[in-house]
């Protein structure tokens, strides 16, 4: 398996893993229904100490540096991968982006919810920024490269709506040595809401067990 397929996650996952999917999707619901909901202050502070005794429940466990630390990383990366912060089906806080590739272009098609509002029924730029560099990384990886974000320059044309399709795609433009450039693009409806420009550079061999580890820098 080529690295970038590591990205390529599966659906049928051992009972554990989607024991984890199933709970990460209900938060992300209760986190969208807790966003908006106009229920009295006794109903909240009663779900807010159900929520908390259920987060009492759920013990801290091993964390994706301490895998890469221990040498358990390889053996897990799939589904560590999958509790990533916008592609994770394991992660209530992701989206999350289902990222396909064609070979040249990866590809996204989300409705963001009110969970990611900025000004009112708009996205938060940051959001989409986060997006933007996910996508990229993503287009990095099918041409066999790998690389950390080094700069992102997003331009903004028209405000990014929630609760509405959206379409993101980005395509390696340059790559040379241990650099590579790649332009991304948003749209809605075939109109384009904003661009982003982003440079992406490979690590170091002899940095790279130093960056991914508990104290990376």
């Amino acid at each position: 398996m080529s690295f970038r397929h590591l990205w390529d996650l599966p659906a049928d996952v051992p009972a554990g893993w989607a024991a984890r999917r199933r709970l990460a999707a209900a938060l992300r619901d209760l986190s969208d229904r807790c966003v908006t909901t106009d229920l009295d202050a006794a109903s909240l502070d009663a779900l807010a100490a159900e929520a908390e005794a259920l987060a009492a429940r759920l013990p801290p466990g091993t964390t994706s540096s301490q895998h890469w630390a221990a040498g358990s990383y390889d053996e897990h990366v799939q589904e560590l991968i999958d509790r990533t912060a916008l592609v994770g089906l394991s992660n209530p806080l992701a989206p999350p982006l289902d990222i396909t590739n064609d070979g040249t272009t990866a590809r996204c098609e989300i409705v963001l919810g009110e969970r990611f509002v900025g000004a009112p029924g708009l996205a938060h730029g940051g959001v989409i920024a986060a997006i933007y560099d996910q996508m990229m990384g993503h287009a990095v990886l099918w041409t066999d490269r790998s690389g950390l974000t080094v700069s992102l320059r997003v331009r903004y044309r028209l405000p990014t709506p929630l609760h509405t399709p959206l379409v993101f795609t980005a395509t390696v433009t340059e790559a040379q040595g241990r650099n590579t450039l790649v332009s991304a693009a948003c749209h809605r409806d075939g109109e384009r809401l904003s661009s982003c420009e982003g440079h992406f550079v490979r690590i170091d061999p002899n940095r790279v067990q130093a960056v991914f580890g508990p104290d990376g820098r």
